[in-house]
């Protein structure tokens, strides 16, 4: 299904068919119906077509006015990416895409997945202080006043879990970094 509504240019080449891609309205039914498979587990689908799908809800958390429909498309984006393994999608790509868009949420999601990764070296432990600090930011930007107090559990359990000699020195200052922030 995907190679009659998006065909690759090996496809046109080979079949020599006609590609819908043109037509928005059915690609973008097409994304729709795949985003659904995607999250129920049933189908897989490549980097490319699963950014597709997050482009197009993020434009419709961004085109969305009405507070119900914005959390309502954050809360897909979230459960795709819930749904999705990590290697599904480019982290760095849909990191961008959903906090260009302002989604919160889903933001937070993936840099929390990234501060709590427990590789070892010097730039995986910058790398972890790093989305530490943006996960931070994450409940700070968002607009309900109670999920941003949720920031001090989310630093509480970072901080304590932290076994590495290393880790906890790291994880505090990039926690003194955002000190006023919080306060």
């Amino acid at each position: 299904l995907l190679s009659i509504m998006m065909p690759s240019k090996d496809d046109v080449t080979i079949t020599h068919q006609t590609t819908l891609y043109q037509s928005k309205s059915a690609v973008n039914a097409f994304l729709d119906f795949l985003a659904d498979y995607l999250m129920k587990g049933v189908i897989k689908a490549d980097k490319i077509v699963t950014f597709m799908i997050l482009e197009r809800m993020a434009a419709r958390f961004t085109l969305a006015r009405v507070s119900e429909e914005r959390q309502h498309w954050q809360g897909q984006i979230i459960s795709l990416l819930t749904a999705l393994p990590g290697y599904s999608y480019d982290t760095d790509s849909v990191l961008g895409l959903v906090e260009k868009s302002g989604i919160h949420r889903a933001s937070l999601l993936l840099h929390q997945e990234e501060a709590s990764s427990w590789s070892h070296g010097e730039e995986a432990t910058e790398r972890r202080a790093f989305h530490f600090r943006a996960a931070i930011d994450c409940y700070l930007d968002d607009d309900d006043p109670e999920f941003r107090k949720e920031a001090f559990a989310y630093v509480k359990k970072e901080c304590s879990g932290a076994s590495d000699v290393k880790e906890p020195h790291t994880l505090r200052e990039a926690l003194a970094s955002k000190l006023t922030d919080l306060v």
